[in-house]
C-alpha cells in the first residue's frame, strides 16, 4: 500500500464571503488550544516554493523476495542525455541493514521511471512508454546482469502488469491490446523469454479482470458505462458467466479470492449505504457475507497475508487513516511499530516472502516522513532515508480535522490548517475545494497546503456534498 501524495486541481467554491467568514470562525472558535499553540510558536523561516515540490532523494523502496536485495528510485543520469531522471538502484542487504554500494540497474534517460516492481528474487519490473506516445511497454531487468529485456515489444500497444504471480516463478499476467486497439486481453508472460499465452479475450466491455492465488483469470468486471456486470469461470477453460449486474448508484468490486479459491473478497455497498469487506459465494452471488463494515465511512481496502493465508487488515479514511486489524501476528506488528515510531502513522509499503521484513513509510500531517526496514525476527527498525528532509517538521503546520453545518444542515466534513506563530485572527484564507467531484481531501502531509501555511495563510479544505468515502 502507498501513501497518497497527489492532489487534483482545486475547483472554484460557490461560497459567499459572508459564508467562508462563517465557517471559518466556527472552525477557529472549536479550535483554541490549537490555535494558541500555533500563535505560541516562533514563526517558522520562509522556504522556497521548489522545497515544497522537489522529487525525494531515495524512494519507492522494495524488498526482494528473498529479503536479501533492496530496491529503490533516485535520480540519475542515463543512457541518452545529461539531465537526472527516476532510475531504479538495488543494494544488498545485511539483516535490516543496506550493506556495500548501490548499484544503478536502469539507465532511463527520456522520462522518469513511474514505479516498480520485484518479480521473485532476480527479476525487476516496470513500465515505459518510447517517445512520449503513453503506449506503455512492460519491461523487465535482469538483477544479476542488468540486461533490459521489452516483454511486450508491439507497436501501438499499450500494456500493464495486472498480477505479479507470487507463487509462479518465471510467469507474470500482463493486459495488453495488440490484437484490438479498442480493448485489453490477459497475457500469461515468460519474464525470462518473453513468450505469452492468451488466458482472456477480452469482449469488449471488460473493464477489470481478478486471478486467484493459483493465477488463473476468474473474474471479470463487464461495464455498458452506466450498468457493472461481475463475470466468473470455475477455470480458465471455461467461459465467464455473469453472477449479477449493479447500476450507478451501486459498487461491488472484487478484491482477491479466499484462500481455497472458491468464493470472493470484494468492497460492496450493495444493499448499504457505506461500502463494507464482504465474502461472495458464486454459487449464491445474491447472498453477501460481512466482514468488516465501519459505521461512518466506505472502506478504501482489504489486506491479507500471503505466508499465513489470513485476513489482515480492512483500511478506512474517517478524520484520519485507520485500520481494523483481524490477526493476532499483525496487531503485534502494528504494535511493535507504534512503540518504535511513536507520533506517527505507519503504512506497510512492501514485505519479503517470508513476511519477516517490511518496508515501512511512517508520516504525519507535519512531514512526509521516512522509510524504514522492519525486522520482525530481531524486532529493530532501520532507517533508509527521509523523503524531505528540506522542510524541518517542527516548523510545518498541524492539519486540523473540523466539520461544520451548512445553511440545509448538512453536517460538512473539512480540514483546517493555521499558520504556525501567527494569532487565528484576521487571517487571509485559502479556500481550497478537491477536485472530482468524484474524490476526497484526506489528512496527512499536503505539499500545496503547507506551502500556502508557510506564506501565512490559514486553509480550509472542505470535503463537500459528492465527495467520496462517506457512504452513497
Amino acid at each position: 500500500m502507498t501513501l497518497q501524495e497527489n492532489r487534483h486541481p482545486a475547483l472554484n467554491p460557490r461560497l459567499t464571503a459572508a459564508a467562508t467568514a462563517a465557517v471559518l470562525l466556527a472552525s477557529l472558535a472549536a479550535l483554541p488550544a490549537v490555535a494558541q499553540a500555533q500563535a505560541a510558536a516562533a514563526t517558522p523561516p520562509v522556504y522556497p516554493v521548489r522545497d515544497f515540490f522537489s522529487n525525494p532523494e531515495r524512494a519507492y523502496f522494495r524488498l526482494s523476495e528473498d529479503g536479501r536485495w533492496l530496491g529503490y528510485m533516485a535520480p540519475a543520469v542515463g543512457d541518452g542525455g545529461p539531465t537526472p531522471r527516476r532510475n531504479i538502484f538495488v543494494q544488498e542487504l545485511k539483516g535490516s541493514q543496506p550493506v556495500g554500494t548501490p548499484r544503478q540497474l536502469t539507465r532511463e534517460s527520456a522520462r522518469d521511471i513511474g514505479n516498480y516492481r520485484w518479480k521473485g528474487d532476480g527479476t525487476l519490473l516496470y513500465e515505459k512508454d518510447f517517445g512520449g506516445d503513453e503506449n506503455f511497454h512492460v519491461v523487465s531487468v535482469d538483477v544479476a546482469t542488468g540486461k533490459v529485456t521489452d516483454l511486450t515489444p508491439f507497436e501501438k500497444t499499450r500494456a500493464n502488469v495486472i498480477n505479479e504471480l507470487p507463487e509462479d516463478p518465471v510467469h507474470i499476467l500482463v493486459a495488453h491490446n495488440q490484437r484490438d486497439a479498442k480493448v485489453m486481453d490477459v497475457y500469461r508472460v515468460n519474464v525470462k523469454t518473453g513468450a505469452q499465452a492468451l488466458v482472456a479475450q477480452n469482449p469488449g466491455n471488460i473493464t477489470d479482470w481478478t486471478a486467484d492465488h493459483l493465477g488463473r483469470v476468474r473474474l471479470a468486471v463487464a461495464s455498458d458505462g452506466v450498468n457493472n456486470t461481475v463475470l466468473y469461470r470455475a477455470s480458465e477453460k471455461d467461459a465467464f458467466k455473469p453472477l449479477f449486474t449493479t447500476d450507478f448508484r451501486t459498487q461491488v468490486g472484487p478484491a482477491f479470492f479466499d484462500f481455497d479459491n472458491h468464493k470472493f473478497y470484494a468492497i460492496s455497498n450493495r444493499g448499504r449505504d457505506k461500502a463494507a469487506a464482504v465474502l461472495i459465494d458464486p454459487a449464491k452471488p445474491d447472498a453477501e457475507t460481512v466482514v468488516y463494515e465501519h459505521p461512518a465511512v466506505d472502506l478504501m481496502g482489504l489486506n491479507y497475508s500471503r505466508r499465513y493465508k489470513v485476513l489482515t487488515t480492512a483500511e478506512y479514511l474517517e478524520e484520519k487513516p485507520g485500520r481494523k486489524i483481524f490477526d493476532r501476528r499483525s496487531q503485534t506488528l502494528f504494535d511493535r511499530l507504534a512503540t518504535k515510531l511513536p507520533g506517527y502513522e505507519v503504512l506497510l509499503q512492501a514485505t519479503d516472502k517470508a513476511e519477516d521484513k517490511f518496508i515501512v513509510a511512517a508520516f504525519s500531517d507535519r512531514t512526509e516522513g521516512a522509510r524504514y526496514i522492519y525486522d520482525a525476527k530481531s524486532d529493530s527498525v532501520a532507517k533508509l532515508g527521509d523523503i524531505n528532509p528540506k522542510l524541518p517538521e517542527k516548523n510545518m503546520a498541524a492539519i486540523q480535522p473540523v466539520r461544520y453545518t451548512a445553511r440545509d444542515g448538512l453536517v460538512i466534513p473539512a480540514y483546517l490548517t493555521l499558520p504556525p506563530g501567527r494569532e487565528a485572527k484576521n487571517l487571509a484564507c485559502v479556500v481550497n475545494p478537491h477536485g472530482g467531484p468524484w474524490a476526497r481531501d484526506a489528512w496527512g502531509f499536503n505539499p500545496e497546503v503547507q506551502f500556502l501555511a508557510n506564506r501565512g495563510y490559514c486553509v480550509l479544505q472542505m470535503n463537500f456534498r459528492g465527495s467520496t468515502g462517506y457512504g452513497r
